[in-house]
């Protein structure tokens, strides 16, 4: 299972850490046969992506991309900081929220409607659950 971690300036340990999460969330989510790589962004460059995909003209957290072979999850890591802070958790937890949210966009989930993103969240907390 190829997972690519692309500008995460992140210790070793650390890294190792959000691999983990990654690849449970491949595993649970049954993407195993794509390549994925797990991009860190600026917040420049989400919001163009944001505008440009998704005709939002705005910074968000997490952006993925599901293609024949791959896929492509893009985290902004200055919002995630952001995030963190406001929700009091580390920010390594943040990152694997994000990765497993971006994950299951790849696999299909949506939160459209309020009874898809209920299904999603239990889907992704049941994958963090796995990652402690």
């Amino acid at each position: 299972m190829p997972i690519s971690f692309l500008d995460f300036k992140l210790s070793i340990t650390d890294k190792k850490s959000i691999r983990k999460a990654a690849e449970q969330a491949v595993i649970s989510l049954g993407l195993q046969s794509l390549e994925i790589s797990i991009v860190s962004i600026t917040s420049q460059r989400i919001k163009k992506l944001n505008k440009t995909y998704r005709k939002k003209d705005q910074i968000t957290d997490v952006l993925s991309f599901g293609y024949e072979k791959e896929g492509e999850v893009f985290i902004c890591l200055p919002q995630a900081k952001r995030q963190a802070k406001a929700n009091k958790i580390d920010i390594l937890d943040e990152l694997k929220k994000l990765i497993i949210h971006g994950l299951a966009h790849i696999a299909g989930y949506d939160h459209i409607k309020q009874s898809d993103y209920e299904k999603m969240k239990k889907i992704e907390d049941k994958i963090l659950k796995l990652c402690v």
